[in-house]
């Protein structure tokens, strides 16, 4: 809920002057941005921004990132832009060392939590022994303890004065498996290789493609108990399946698919049942994509009463968490490649369940 509902800004620098990884950290000082994102979809979409805040030399080089509005970045740590960011007056900033930033008033600001005893930035490069680690992980909770103490009525009542709450979000967290993990490493050079190369590791770390072709999209049902009723759609659009997601658009561009890029795909929030049923039925006209995280079960419809005897089973349906969508493929030969490859790419966990319950 925290995430879904945007309460989360997770601070980066980024710039988009060309150059790769030359002069990294000096642009990201010199001309970069401070650049904050909220607006996650996925469990890797908040692991690669938590990758990208901690970017910073020792844990990494700056590396190439698509932004919400699809956008091209090179991103790092958003301390070489702001190292106390704050999203109102009643934020709590906190600083892990004694000298430094603050000292010199780098910043403009000092923060309303540090250590009560002299803890140098050195460490933050070369640890020290683990007798004195754990004196430092005792003496942050005192020092955070000593802090809500003196501070937290006061704080509490300036929220109550100034700010509205905000509303329980609608929030189900079902297993993703590893997927997340998968599509991370796709998304961001961890080897030092590829950070060296990092321009052209989007364009070399594309999902694979598993199969694609024309499906048409003959209607959705929503899960819940009370909507049974089938929503016709009856549009054809051109569907490709990757290893990370289930993805359609109104017209193929051509055979060569990694033309499609990552922007296209529009938010698949509505998968998770953020979005109502007219909502849901405007994407499936156009187009969108379905983690595969999201996909329960893929299985023919052989209980189809609009397969002719000429066209057997030629209808195959997927369950989300919270739809079930049903596809016809041009023939029943198309429909069973189509089932076999989602069930081979379909998570393990995903996998096991869907044979279960077809027993």
């Amino acid at each position: 809920p925290f995430f879904e509902s945007q309460r989360c800004e997770i601070v980066v620098s980024s710039t988009s002057s060309p150059g790769g990884h030359r002069g990294g950290f000096a642009k990201m000082v010199l001309s970069g941005k401070e650049h904050r994102l909220k607006h996650f979809t996925s469990s890797a979409d908040i692991a690669v921004a938590l990758l990208a805040s901690a970017t910073c030399g020792i844990s990494g080089l700056p590396f190439k990132f698509r932004d919400e509005e699809g956008q091209e970045q090179t991103v790092a740590d958003g301390a070489f832009k702001n190292f106390l960011p704050r999203i109102d007056d009643q934020s709590i900033t906190v600083k892990p060392f004694s000298d430094g930033i603050d000292v010199f008033s780098f910043t403009g600001q000092r923060s309303d939590v540090g250590p009560s005893e002299y803890v140098p930035m050195s460490f933050g490069v070369f640890p020290p022994p683990l007798t004195l680690l754990e004196h430092l992980y005792e003496l942050g909770y005192q020092d955070m303890e000593t802090w809500l103490q003196n501070h937290l009525d006061e704080r509490l009542s300036a929220l109550k004065n100034d700010q509205e709450d905000l509303p329980e979000p609608d929030f189900k967290c079902p297993n993703d498996g590893m997927l997340w993990h998968k599509e991370v490493l796709q998304r961001v050079p961890v080897k030092w290789a590829d950070m060296l190369h990092s321009k052209n590791f989007l364009a070399t770390n594309e999902p694979k493609i598993l199969n694609e072709g024309t499906l048409e999209i003959r209607a959705f049902r929503p899960l819940h108990p009370d909507a049974s009723r089938l929503v016709e759609i009856a549009v054809k659009r051109w569907v490709v399946l990757t290893e990370l997601d289930f993805q359609w658009r109104e017209k193929d561009i051509g055979e060569n698919t990694s033309e499609t890029t990552k922007e296209e795909a529009p938010n698949s929030e509505w998968i998770s049942g953020l979005a109502a049923a007219a909502e849901l039925k405007t994407l499936l006209r156009s187009k969108g994509r379905i983690h595969l995280s999201w996909i329960q079960r893929a299985f023919l419809d052989d209980k189809c009463n609009k397969c002719s005897v000429d066209m057997p089973e030629r209808h195959f349906v997927i369950n989300t968490v919270n739809y079930s969508l049903i596809f016809a493929a041009i023939n029943a030969e198309e429909a069973n490649k189509w089932v076999s490859a989602l069930k081979q790419a379909l998570p393990e966990e995903t996998a096991a369940a869907s044979l279960m319950d077809k027993e």
